[in-house]
């Protein structure tokens, strides 16, 4: 059976959208850096590999951002499914239905048997 622990799922999606917003910040760094760069001479070559760092970090933000997304979704679907499960456990009611009673009468018991 699949289950969730809420509150550590929650305190991961937090982690990950603060990392999601640090990795922002440094490429938002990066890239001020590669334009100071480009305006040197003969920086080329190292404004060239900044540019593919920061590539690959725009990359990486976006996994990152993706499993974030993803895992926010999950939780609130978890949390969506558990709620309609005790929902509809607390409004199953049970109807029993009536049963006929019926009455016989044994007072002439003795003479039927006395019968045989």
């Amino acid at each position: 059976m699949f289950s969730m622990i809420l509150d550590q799922a929650v305190q991961e999606c937090a982690h990950m959208e603060k990392q999601t917003a640090g990795l922002s910040d440094q490429i938002l760094e990066l890239e001020q850096a590669v334009k100071a760069v480009r305006g040197l001479s003969g920086m080329e070559e190292p404004a060239a590999r900044l540019e593919q760092l920061r590539r690959a970090m725009e990359q990486e933000y976006a996994g990152l951002h993706q499993m974030m997304l993803a895992l926010n979704k999950s939780i609130l679907n978890y949390q969506s499914c558990e709620n309609r499960i005790c929902d509809s456990g607390e409004q199953n009611v049970i109807l029993y239905t009536k049963q006929g009673i019926e009455v016989n009468d044994f007072s002439d018991i003795t003479n039927i048997l006395s019968g045989i």
